[in-house]
């Protein structure tokens, strides 16, 4: 399920969205827990493996164990993901490091961050009105989560093959590659799949590792094409025949459906001014969809929606980091108070903070939430740019001018 396409075409209008009416179901019912009541994964119909604390997230009217989702109110616009950050996200050079101070530097932070954190917390709910999709231990037992992940796999397949890191072999992949000693793990480390092992289904050995799972063509399937190619004409020419594949009636239908949307008429304008030959080099397209997933933000924001963003502001590059205790991450130690306190007079990095905390604590990436990865910028680019030292002290200064605190929206709803 590439989200993207849904924003693009329905903003903030979650029951829209194609996934609300796919058949695993819509929003949950607030006046039955918030439990999803139609579709195949309905209340009776199936039951999840977490049942919430102290078996809380159960129905109502008829105290089974359900499938929770407290998604959020139709045009709530601080979550804005548009399809073009993926794109964005695909032409990154590198993986990118949990070291690094920058945020967005990387295929990891667009797509943690972006088409995929988001999404779980758009449609599960995060936090302490979350269901189980919003919440990284339980959310494999929302149907939904398998699509969002099948398109994750998908962006991280093609900028692999993109790369040519689909010439490597599992063998010869170091740590250097995908920098997993900054994960504080190692590319050898086993993985753990606990009981999907013993289903009748799986095809699960119980001893994979982490390079066992490099190469889609060794875990035997490929990926149709997609709209995501034909949006910003994605070259296809190197892509591995054994990762991807075209089915023409398809994409031809694609193309005439799409012919007349803002990104496409957008990108055509942007080759125009670039160039072809321009276009046609690695770094020559990751300037162009850079500057495309920036237009097509600020065209999602027209009516004035983006969050005010500061000059300068706290990001917590200086605190030192140690071991998550949920994943071992190497991650900041702050409360949801203290990060608000960064950013009281802006409600909308206020909200944004509310909402992803608990997320971010458990993924181990509160100094992504820190440093403003999550808010609705349409360019992060500002964030590397600021020293931390001006951040720090002009904080400091804003602090003794302003000491009231405003809280976002986020609680209210």
């Amino acid at each position: 399920w590439n989200w993207g396409l849904d924003v693009d075409q329905f903003g903030g209008d979650y029951d829209k969205y194609s996934i609300m009416k796919s058949g695993l179901g819509g929003r949950g019912d607030p006046s039955d827990n918030y439990c999803v009541t139609d579709g195949n994964f309905k209340v009776g119909e199936y039951t999840p493996h977490y049942c919430g604390e102290k078996d809380a997230w159960k129905s109502k009217s008829t105290n089974e164990c359900c499938l929770r989702r407290y998604t959020l109110p139709n045009a709530l616009k601080t979550e804005v993901w548009r399809s073009t950050g993926d794109s964005a996200a695909v032409h990154e050079l590198s993986y990118g490091s949990d070291s690094d101070k920058d945020g967005f530097q990387g295929i990891n932070e667009w797509i943690q961050i972006g088409p995929h954190s988001k999404a779980h917390c758009c449609i599960g709910g995060c936090g302490k009105y979350g269901g189980h999709l919003g919440n990284p231990s339980y959310s494999p037992d929302d149907p939904i989560f398998y699509l969002l992940h099948t398109h994750v796999d998908y962006m991280w397949a093609l900028w692999q093959d993109y790369h040519d890191y689909d010439q490597i072999h599992k063998d010869d992949i170091n740590d250097n590659i995908y920098i997993g000693e900054k994960y504080n793990s190692d590319i050898d480390d086993v993985m753990v799949f606990d009981v999907l092992v013993k289903e009748s289904w799986s095809t699960l050995r119980g001893n994979e590792v982490i390079r066992d799972v490099h190469s889609i063509r060794d875990m035997g399937y490929k990926y149709e094409y997609g709209s995501f190619i034909d949006d910003v004409e994605f070259p296809t020419g190197n892509l591995n025949s054994n990762w991807f594949y075209e089915e023409p009636a398809r994409r031809r239908r694609r193309l005439n459906e799409d012919s007349m949307r803002f990104d496409r008429i957008a990108y055509q304008q942007l080759v125009q001014k670039y160039g072809k030959d321009e276009v046609n080099t690695y770094e020559g397209r990751r300037k162009l969809v850079q500057t495309l997933a920036k237009m097509s933000c600020d065209y999602a924001n027209s009516g004035g929606d983006e969050c005010e963003r500061p000059a300068y502001f706290d990001d917590c590059s200086d605190m030192e980091r140690g071991p998550n205790i949920y994943n071992n991450k190497m991650d900041i130690n702050i409360t949801l108070n203290e990060l608000i306190e960064k950013v009281s007079d802006y409600p909308c990095m206020v909200e944004t903070r509310e909402m992803y905390y608990s997320w971010a604590k458990q993924v181990g990436n509160l100094k992504g939430l820190a440093r403003g990865d999550y808010d609705t910028f349409c360019d992060h680019g500002f964030i590397s740019k600021q020293p931390a030292e001006k951040e720090c002290a002009a904080n400091q200064i804003k602090k003794k001018e302003n000491k009231h605190k405003r809280k976002g929206s986020y609680d209210k709803w």
